[in-house]
């Protein structure tokens, strides 16, 4: 996955769902931050730790296996962004 850059925040989280919308077969309709990825939009297990190694590549972070099985929804990827978005900033 290529590397981007971010102008601000609301940059960053609309470049990460139209990322994720794309992986969890949306085919260009918007995410519903609160719904389940795996109950609600049928992603597997290897696609979902496929979805966290793509979230890292575009952060260019590492996110712990504690973390990543915290991650359900867009909302939760949300937050965990916004949590660590000043070490991103920085």
């Amino acid at each position: 996955m290529q590397k981007e850059s971010f102008k601000d925040m609301a940059d960053l989280l609309d470049k990460l769902k139209k990322m994720i919308s794309e992986k969890v077969g949306l085919n260009g309709q918007v995410i519903d931050e609160n719904k389940d990825f795996v109950m609600d939009y049928g992603v597997d297990s290897l696609d979902l730790l496929l979805l966290i190694s793509d979230i890292e590549d575009l952060l260019r972070i590492k996110i712990s296996n504690e973390d990543a099985v915290k991650l359900k929804s867009f909302s939760d990827v949300k937050k965990y962004v916004e949590s660590k978005y000043s070490q991103l900033a920085g």
